[in-house]
């Protein structure tokens, strides 16, 4: 018996629209796979309103990374 494959995103934000739109768009690059989405709150470390590409890029990339460090704690059970 095959067992159903299983994606874990980890994202920088709470956002319930932000969530959904990387459960859907996963869902969409890999039909037929459970998408599981973890969701984390994470500073961007730019302003709120981010002016320009650099700093959107910026931003995305700060919560990322806080995502994947949160999610590593949570699955290790290290950190805080």
């Amino acid at each position: 018996m095959a067992s159903a494959s299983v994606i874990t995103v980890a994202v920088g934000s709470k956002n319930p629209c932000k969530v959904d739109a990387v459960r859907l768009s996963v869902a969409a690059a890999f039909p037929g796979v459970t998408v599981v989405v973890k969701a984390f709150g994470s500073l961007s470390g730019v302003s709120d309103q981010p002016m320009g590409d650099p700093e959107t890029i910026l931003g995305a990339s700060n919560r990322a990374r806080a995502a994947a460090a949160s999610f590593a704690e949570v699955r290790t059970g290290v950190g805080g």
